[in-house]
């Protein structure tokens, strides 16, 4: 499996794992369809369509999603706080034991490097946009 387009909008298509979530016409709706073409998401109607998130990939989905973010996490080079314990219920597509809540503030929370203490909001930044570590 090659990753072709490597790219913020194929990046949050993936993290939402469902064409549906976006409005025809733009970017990542076409994306999206280009990724349930290629098998990378469960076929779901148009009218179906929903914020499904891993779930929504298929098996082959799932392979490419992990050889993105290994790659996405090799660029920026943070290495995210982890959880103290491994709880099922806190396992994601994001790593099993990421703590998504290292960082919170009001209604943000998301990542902590261990390196440099960079933070970022998970739900107004992906990994992809995030600057680099500056502790590489």
């Amino acid at each position: 499996m090659k990753i072709s387009r490597f790219d913020n909008i194929e990046f949050r298509v993936l993290l939402c794992a469902d064409g549906g979530y976006y409005p025809d016409g733009t970017p990542e709706a076409e994306r999206a369809k280009i990724l349930m073409e290629e098998g990378v998401f469960n076929y779901n109607p148009v009218n179906l369509w929903s914020h499904s998130g891993y779930k929504g990939l298929t098996e082959i989905g799932k392979k490419y999603y992990s050889q993105f973010l290994k790659k996405v996490r090799k660029n920026h080079g943070h290495v995210w706080k982890l959880n103290n314990h491994d709880n099922p219920a806190d396992k994601s597509k994001y790593g099993k034991s990421i703590d998504i809540f290292a960082y919170s503030s009001g209604y943000h929370n998301g990542y902590e490097c261990v390196k440099c203490g960079y933070t970022f909001c998970k739900h107004c930044e992906t990994e992809f946009e995030v600057q680099s570590c500056s502790k590489k």
